[in-house]
């Protein structure tokens, strides 16, 4: 539409190291201005996306991570996540989001003994990889709200504080969502077999 005004993304710049080499390799990061939402736009509807059948139990089990009851008494804790278990606040204002959230906490290699000291120093950029997983595994399910968006980056620029984050922490963030998507993607054959059973 006229007059919209594009929103920042930050893209990967593809290389080959040689010409030999068949696939390419994220060389950095650009950020760019090229991103409309559905809303600034006119013309005539989409049609559906089909999406494969995607269940969070399934994933859970994939990645070997266990739900577990929420213990702490402070309200204005959404969750937390430790070891390879996550508790989400039966009261948590997003509580989908937040799930994806300590999902990639740990997913990232964040809840382990050896990176408690590394969380403590570099506890904003992880916070950034934890939201930015979530948020993009959430976009991609079709399960992100604008509401839920607009958290998110407010989260994120409050944990920056600023700082663009390292190219390595933005492709950990790439990687650990492919990670979540692919581990709670059901088969064909038992998506079947459980319309069948029904």
């Amino acid at each position: 539409m006229k007059g919209a005004k594009a929103y920042e993304i930050i893209h990967p710049i593809f290389t080959k190291k040689t010409e030999e080499d068949e696939e390419p390799v994220i060389l950095g990061f650009k950020a760019a201005r090229r991103i409309f939402t559905y809303s600034q736009t006119e013309g005539e509807d989409l049609p559906p996306v089909a999406l494969p059948e995607w269940d969070i139990d399934t994933a859970l089990q994939q990645l070997g991570i266990t739900k577990v009851p929420f213990r702490r008494n402070d309200a204005n804790v959404q969750a937390y996540s430790y070891d390879r278990n996550i508790a989400i606040n039966p009261f948590a204002a997003h509580p989908a989001k937040t799930q994806f959230h300590e999902i990639g906490h740990i997913v990232l290699g964040h809840t382990t003994p050896e990176q408690l000291a590394e969380y403590e120093q570099h506890r904003g950029v992880m916070e950034f990889q934890a939201e930015a997983t979530a948020h993009l595994a959430m976009n991609e399910l079709g399960q992100l709200t604008e509401e839920m968006a607009t958290h998110s980056r407010g989260y994120i620029q409050e944990w920056l504080k600023g700082e663009r984050p390292p190219d390595k922490a933005i492709r950990e963030v790439f990687t650990a969502t492919d990670m979540i998507l692919k581990a709670g993607r059901i088969a064909v054959s038992e998506v079947m077999k459980g319309e069948g059973n029904e």
